[in-house]
C-alpha cells in the first residue's frame, strides 16, 4: 500500500473517531445556554473596529508572566506596554484578528475550574510562580475599550488514546477569560501571533520606514574610535578609519588613522567588509525611553544636550550611567552643554549620500518588560549631516582670454559664449550637489526623529561584530624574492666543500652585488650560477611566496628585514644572517594560475607561505 493512500486512510478514521467523540459525548440539559455550534464573539464583525490588542503569556521557565499591548493612537499603532513606541503592527495586527474572526464553540469539555490546568486554560494574569498549565491570552478591544473579542489559548485538543498523528489538526481547548467553561474550537496557527516586542517593531536600526533605507553597499566610509572614559576625561584610543576606493572596491586608510600597516603589513579588506555588512544586521531587540532633554535637543537638530538646569543634568546622568553612557561637559560651554560618550567607544558609518551614523555602545540591557532579547546591549545612535561624503563639485574654471579680446569683437563674443556655457553647468553642478545634500539633510532629520526618544538595544552577538581591533584589520603581506647566498666556512650549516672566510665571503658578496645591480643585469641567471643555495639556484635563486611569519625569526631576522623593505624590483644592498651574506631581490607575484589549476609549491625548496626556513635555503653536507 502506498503511503498517500495509508495517510488517506488514517485521515479517515482520525476524522470517525472524532465525529464519535462528538456524537457519543454527554449532552449537557438545554446546552446550558452555551451555544454550540455557533460564534464564540458574534458581535465581532469589523476588523476596523480594533484598537487595542493585548497578548499575555507565563513563561514556566523563568516564573514570570510577559506579554505586549498595542493600540491605535492619532500617530497611528504604538506599544502601549513600551512607553508608546511606534509599531509596525499591520501582519501581527491581521494574524491576531484573522486568529479570533468566526470561531465557533465545536464542544464543551468540562465548567469545573479544576480542570484548567489540565486544559492549559489558567489565565496567565493570574498565574504565580510553580503553577501548570497557564495559556495564552489575545484579547481585542475596540475604540470605546469595549473588549470584542478575548480568549486563553491552552492545549492542543487530542483524541483519547490516539497518537499525535490522529489528531484532527489545528483543534484546540479555550476559555473566554471569567468564565469557567472549557470549549473546542478551530484555531489557525495560534503561535503565528507574537507577544514580542521585536515581533511589532521595524527591527531595522538604521532604516526609516517608507523613507531612507540603509544598504551595506552605499557604505564609503568607516571610523573606529575607540576611546575609553575615565572619570569625565576622555582617554584617546586607537582611530581605525578607512575609505572606500573610488572603483567601490577594495579600502584605504582615511586622513587621521591610526591603522598604518607596516611594510609587511596589509589593510585587511575582508575583515572590513564583514564590518560593513555587521552594519547591515543591525537589528532592534529593545527600547527604553530617553530623558525629556535628550530627546528634545537631538530633534532640534543639536547632538548637544542643552542643559535648562541642574536637575534635569542629575536625571540625565542618572540614566545614562545606568545605561553605560558617560554625560561629558563640552570644554568650551562648561555645564550648560553636554557630550555623550561611552567607555566602549565610538562607531562612524557614513553613506555615498551624505548620512553619517554615530553609534556608541553602552552596557547590558536591562529590560523589566520582556521588551529585549537575552545578551543585548545598549545602543545610543544619531545621524547627522556629513557634506564631505558628497563629494565637491568639479566646477570648471573660467577660459582664458584671447589676447586681443579687447579689441576683437567676435573673440570677445565667443570669450563671453564659453564663459555662459562654463557658468551653466557650475550652477547645474551646484544645484545637483543641493538637492543631494537636501536629501541627505531629509533623511537625516527623519532617522532622528525616530532615535531622538530611545535608547536602543542590539544583539551582543551583533555588538561582537563591530568591536574589532588592529590584529582583526590588517593581515600579513606575502611577498615574492630571490636571492643569491654567499656562504663561509663555520657559517650555519655551511657545507664542507665551502672554504673561503667570512671577509672572503663578505668580499664576494659585494662583487657580485656590484654585478647584480648594473643595468639589464640578470639576477636569476647570476643568481643560477653563483648562489650557495642549492634549494634555490636551480630556480634562479627564486624562493616563493613567503610571509613574516613564515621566516624563522632567529636565523633570518635580518634577512626578513630587508626582503619586506624593498619595493618590487629592487634589490637589496648585502645583509648578513648566520648563515652566510644574501643579495635580495624583490619581484612580482606570478599571475593566478587558470582556473581549475592546482596552485605550484614554492620552487626549487623556497619558503613554503606561512612556513619555517626551508632547508634548502642553507647549503647541507
Amino acid at each position: 500500500m502506498s503511503e498517500n493512500a495509508k495517510t488517506s486512510i488514517f485521515a479517515g478514521i482520525a476524522l470517525v473517531l472524532f465525529v464519535l467523540a462528538m456524537s457519543t459525548r454527554a449532552p449537557v440539559a438545554d446546552d446550558g445556554g452555551l451555544g454550540l455550534g455557533e460564534d464564540m464573539f458574534p458581535e465581532f464583525e469589523d476588523s476596523f473596529d480594533v484598537r487595542k490588542v493585548e497578548i499575555v503569556e507565563f513563561d514556566e521557565g523563568q516564573g514570570d508572566t510577559r506579554g505586549i499591548t498595542v493600540e491605535k493612537q492619532n500617530s497611528g499603532w504604538v506599544i502601549s506596554s513600551n512607553d508608546d513606541y511606534p509599531a509596525d503592527a499591520q501582519d501581527q495586527l491581521e494574524k491576531a484578528v484573522d486568529l479570533l474572526s468566526g470561531l465557533t464553540k465545536l464542544s464543551m469539555e468540562s465548567e469545573e475550574e479544576g480542570d484548567h490546568e489540565k486544559y492549559g486554560v489558567l489565565d496567565p494574569t493570574e498565574t504565580k510562580t510553580g503553577d501548570k498549565g497557564a495559556g495564552r491570552l489575545v484579547r481585542l478591544s475596540g475604540a470605546d475599550g469595549k473588549v470584542l473579542a478575548d480568549l486563553i489559548i491552552g492545549k492542543e485538543f487530542e483524541l483519547g488514546g490516539q497518537s499525535p498523528d490522529s489528531r484532527p489538526g489545528d483543534l484546540f481547548y479555550v476559555r473566554v477569560p471569567g468564565q469557567p467553561a472549557v470549549f473546542t474550537t478551530r484555531l489557525q496557527n495560534p503561535s503565528a501571533v507574537k507577544s514580542g516586542f521585536v515581533d511589532w517593531v521595524e527591527r531595522d536600526l538604521l532604516n526609516v520606514k517608507g523613507g531612507h533605507q540603509f544598504a551595506s553597499s552605499d557604505v564609503s566610509n568607516i571610523t573606529l574610535d575607540q576611546h575609553k572614559i575615565k572619570g569625565l576625561e576622555i582617554l584617546r584610543g586607537p582611530i581605525y578609519s578607512f575609505k572606500r576606493g573610488e572603483d567601490n572596491t577594495g579600502w584605504g586608510e582615511s586622513n587621521g588613522s591610526d591603522l598604518k600597516p607596516q611594510r609587511h603589513e596589509l589593510i585587511n579588506t575582508n575583515s572590513v567588509d564583514e564590518l560593513r555588512d555587521a552594519f547591515g544586521d543591525l537589528e532592534i531587540t529593545g527600547v527604553q525611553l530617553k530623558p525629556g532633554v535628550l530627546a528634545t535637543n537631538l530633534l532640534s537638530g543639536s547632538e548637544f544636550a542643552e542643559i535648562p538646569d541642574q536637575s534635569a543634568l542629575g536625571e540625565m546622568r542618572d540614566s545614562l550611567q545606568d545605561k553605560g553612557f558617560y554625560a561629558v561637559p563640552d570644554r568650551e560651554s562648561k555645564e550648560s552643554r553636554i557630550e555623550i560618550y561611552s567607555n566602549q567607544g565610538e562607531v562612524r558609518v557614513g553613506l555615498g549620500e551624505g548620512i553619517e551614523y554615530v553609534m556608541r555602545f553602552g552596557g547590558s540591557f536591562k529590560s523589566t518588560t520582556g521588551a529585549a532579547e537575552d545578551d543585548s546591549r545598549h545602543i545610543y545612535i544619531l545621524a547627522r549631516l556629513n557634506e564631505g561624503l558628497l563629494g565637491k563639485p568639479e566646477f570648471s574654471a573660467p577660459p582664458k582670454p584671447p589676447a586681443d579680446v579687447d579689441t576683437n569683437a567676435t573673440a570677445k563674443t565667443n570669450l563671453e559664449k564659453l564663459q555662459a556655457e562654463i557658468d551653466k553647468k557650475n550652477q547645474e553642478l551646484q544645484s545637483e550637489f543641493e538637492t543631494k545634500r537636501n536629501t541627505a539633510q531629509r533623511h537625516v532629520k527623519a532617522l532622528n526623529a525616530k532615535y531622538a526618544k530611545w535608547y536602543y538595544a542590539i544583539s551582543e552577538e551583533t555588538f561582537k561584530k563591530i568591536q574589532v581591533g588592529r590584529k582583526d584589520l590588517v593581515k600579513e603581506k606575502e611577498i615574492n624574492a630571490s636571492h643569491i647566498l654567499v656562504s663561509y666556512k663555520g657559517a650555519k650549516d655551511a657545507g664542507e666543500m665551502i672554504t673561503r672566510t667570512k671577509d672572503e665571503a663578505k668580499k664576494r658578496g659585494n662583487d657580485l652585488h656590484s654585478q647584480v645591480t648594473v643595468k639589464d643585469a640578470d639576477f636569476a641567471k647570476i643568481a643560477g650560477k653563483e648562489s650557495d643555495d642549492p634549494g634555490s639556484k636551480l630556480s634562479g635563486g627564486a624562493l616563493g611566496g613567503f610571509t613574516l611569519s613564515g621566516i624563522t625569526e632567529d636565523i633570518n631576522a635580518g634577512f626578513a628585514a630587508a626582503a619586506f623593505s624593498l619595493d618590487v624590483n629592487g634589490t637589496s644592498p648585502v645583509v648578513e644572517s648566520p648563515a652566510g651574506f644574501h643579495i635580495i631581490h624583490r619581484t612580482a607575484p606570478p599571475p593566478p594560475p587558470p582556473s581549475g589549476t592546482p596552485a605550484p609549491g614554492p620552487p626549487g625548496g623556497g619558503f613554503p607561505s606561512g612556513g619555517g626556513l626551508p632547508p634548502g635555503l642553507i647549503p647541507r653536507n
